[in-house]
């Protein structure tokens, strides 16, 4: 694993091809993947590989992405969000269709809460031009059995990319 130019923490890498039609965009990775060292490699992964599955997207076909490479500083002074949004921006050539998942991407790409733009398609100048972007809760909320809401969420995208 890579560790962080600014802050020295180990960073999760992306996982998924490059050049995948669907980019899953996270706040950040979770206790599991910072433990595994990927993204989507713990209990979350799993519960979410089958709900996306329900929708007819397999998640190995997707890339995987993260704002932050690791877990969220408690003092954002000890790291810098730019470093990572950075790499994260250069994951958004030629993608065509991207789920943000969660609201601090949400808030990063928008300006709005996950609440107010949840399952809908929404316009960023951050994202791609013609890109099919749409808002989602983090997939860490299956955990907590709050699953309406991240299901709606994925319907709505596949009938999006599927328009």
């Amino acid at each position: 694993m890579d560790k962080c130019d600014v802050c020295g923490n180990f960073m999760v890498d992306y996982v998924g091809l490059p050049n995948a039609d669907i980019l899953l965009i996270l706040d950040k990775p979770d206790w599991q993947d910072v433990k595994g060292g990927y993204l989507m490699g713990g209990d979350v992964g799993d519960i979410f590989r089958i709900e996306l599955a329900r929708v007819g997207i397999q998640l190995n076909a997707c890339r995987v992405v993260s704002l932050w490479r690791h877990d969220i500083p408690k003092k954002l002074t000890s790291c810098d969000l730019d470093y990572h949004a950075n790499m994260l921006w250069t994951e958004l050539k030629g993608k065509t269709k991207i789920l943000l998942l969660g609201d601090k991407i949400i808030r990063a790409v928008t300006d709005s809460s996950l609440m107010d733009v949840s399952s809908l398609k929404i316009e960023s100048e951050l994202m791609p031009k013609g890109a099919v972007v749409v808002a989602a809760p983090n997939p860490s909320s299956l955990i907590r059995g709050q699953v309406g809401e991240l299901r709606l969420a994925l319907e709505n995208f596949r009938r999006y990319i599927n328009e």
